[in-house]
């Protein structure tokens, strides 16, 4: 004999690739009374394919899984993660396409060491180093892959980079006059241009 079972699942809170299995047991069976039933004969437990009835999220659009702090320094290193979800917001950890991030908004350049193009792992991608260039406001990121729906960060503002003072004091060179020259190369301005 074989038993069909159909059901719904909650379309969010859904894990990708996990596996349903379900188990019918003689304690959890019962029937109508012998008058009415044939009855059951006596069986052991049956365990449905544990490879089978596996949950597949397939993404459809990126999301900002981290967006970009609503403030960040100039030319200073900043994070965000970009994740592939469902029309559900489930993640799609089986998703390897890779992640293109470029300018939304802004005037600036946005720049990362280790690329502005990366290979997601579990279907997201942290980007920890970030950074643009110019000071103003509305700066926002794009980021992109394959064929699904590009996702747009919020906006944020970029602050000048501040000044790393105090440093350790040395005598002015010759020229300098004012204050006392510093060792650390610092883009403050300053009399002698090595003053913080």
């Amino acid at each position: 004999t074989t038993l069909s079972l159909r059901l719904s699942l909650k379309d969010t809170l859904i894990i990708d690739n996990q596996i349903l299995q379900f188990t019918i047991s003689p304690a959890n069976v019962t029937t109508q009374p012998e008058a009415t039933s044939s009855q059951m004969s006596v069986f052991t437990a049956i365990n449905s394919d544990g490879t089978k009835n596996k949950i597949e999220v397939v993404a459809t659009k990126l999301v900002f899984a981290l967006q970009p702090p609503a403030s960040v320094a100039q030319n200073t290193n900043f994070s965000a993660r970009v994740g592939a979800r469902d029309a559900n917001d489930n993640f799609d950890v089986d998703y390897a396409t890779s992640f293109t991030l470029s300018l939304a908004t802004g005037t600036g350049v946005l720049s990362s060491v280790a690329g502005l193009t990366q290979t997601p792992t579990n279907g997201t991608f942290l980007w920890t180093d970030l950074q643009y260039n110019t000071v103003e406001t509305g700066v926002s990121i794009l980021a992109q892959s394959g064929s699904l729906t590009s996702a747009t960060s919020t906006a944020c503002s970029t602050r000048p980079a501040a000044c790393r003072s105090p440093h350790p004091r040395q005598p002015r060179p010759p020229g300098c006059s004012g204050r006392t020259a510093t060792s650390a190369p610092s883009p403050c301005p300053s009399p002698c241009g090595r003053c913080s």
